[in-house]
């Protein structure tokens, strides 16, 4: 199936419009991994990710920024200050990283922040 109509299937405007924001960032800053995740959301919604802070914890690396390209939950403990990047988060989820001393971006956010995607690891 074509990326277009695997577009042409998504209701949300908000998700069309971040899907191309990704693409065209991936083509004029030549970065693979706003491609990637564009690639992933153009997939059911069932297929997105569903990740729990305590995988955060455990997978993350020191200076590593975290790509979700789904939702953060909030099963687990996390302490490390930790940036997270998802297409959402849940409410304890949202709590926990703050607490811990982290920030909780959206994926637009963290485009506009980091456009040659340095230091990111997708997760899910």
């Amino acid at each position: 199936m074509s990326r277009k109509r695997n577009l042409e299937r998504k209701t949300n405007p908000e998700i069309k419009s971040l899907i191309k924001e990704l693409y065209q960032k991936s083509y004029s800053e030549k970065v693979g991994v706003w491609k990637d995740i564009a690639r992933r959301l153009e997939k059911p919604l069932k297929n997105w990710p569903g990740i729990n802070v305590s995988k955060i914890e455990k997978h993350l690396n020191k200076e590593e920024i975290a790509l979700i390209p789904g939702k953060v939950l909030g099963q687990g403990q996390i302490s490390k200050k930790a940036v997270v990047s998802a297409q959402s988060f849940s409410q304890q989820a949202k709590k926990k990283i703050t607490e811990a001393g982290g920030k909780c971006l959206s994926i637009k956010e963290l485009m506009s922040d980091n456009p040659k995607g340095k230091g990111i690891r997708i997760l899910g």
